[in-house]
């Protein structure tokens, strides 16, 4: 499995996604965040996160003037199906690029090895400046926690102002983006 994701200018990047022999490249626009897209499903669909009522999920990415939708099927024993298409914008229909069932926590290592190469490359600064949004700290952080512990990340709780607050270790948090 491979999964490359380069920034090529301000406000493109492009994503080549390789698994079981099926591979595609696609460049995607400032139009969509893409990957805090990726990043916020694979929160959604992982089983510390996942509300029970749901099993299939998705979100697109642009690239003007296509699109590329992502789906996310959610099956038992650890295991994920990914559906990637494309629509070409033109009305001229569907075309499948991915689809093939892998295991999720295979499929998030992958995604968290090359998003740690694009925070070591650009920064978080210089990637907003790249990209146009934010670097997907808060999630990156949640699910690279995930990947080591198998828990989910921890919270101590404050009261403040008659509210319950939840607090992060701002040192754990920095060692999970390494």
């Amino acid at each position: 499995m491979i999964f490359k994701y380069r920034l090529m200018g301000t406000g493109w990047a492009e994503c080549f996604f390789e698994i079981n022999s099926q591979a595609f490249t696609f460049a995607a626009s400032y139009v969509t965040d893409a990957l805090k897209y990726l990043l916020e499903t694979l929160i959604d669909i992982n089983p510390l996160y996942m509300d029970p009522a749901y099993d299939d999920f998705s979100f697109k990415w642009n690239g003007e003037p296509n699109e590329l939708e992502w789906n996310f099927q959610v099956l038992s024993n650890g295991k994920i199906v990914i559906k990637v298409t494309e629509n070409d914008g033109f009305g001229e229909g569907l075309t499948s690029k991915i689809k093939t069932e892998c295991n999720y926590d295979d499929f998030l290592s992958e995604i968290i090895r090359e998003m740690k190469a694009l925070l070591k490359k650009y920064g978080i600064v210089g990637y907003k400046d790249n990209w146009g949004y934010d670097f997907p700290v808060t999630e990156l952080i949640q699910l690279n926690y995930y990947l080591k512990s198998k828990t989910s990340y921890p919270f101590t709780t404050i009261i403040e102002d008659y509210s319950e607050l939840n607090c992060s270790d701002l040192n754990n948090d920095l060692k999970e983006l390494i």
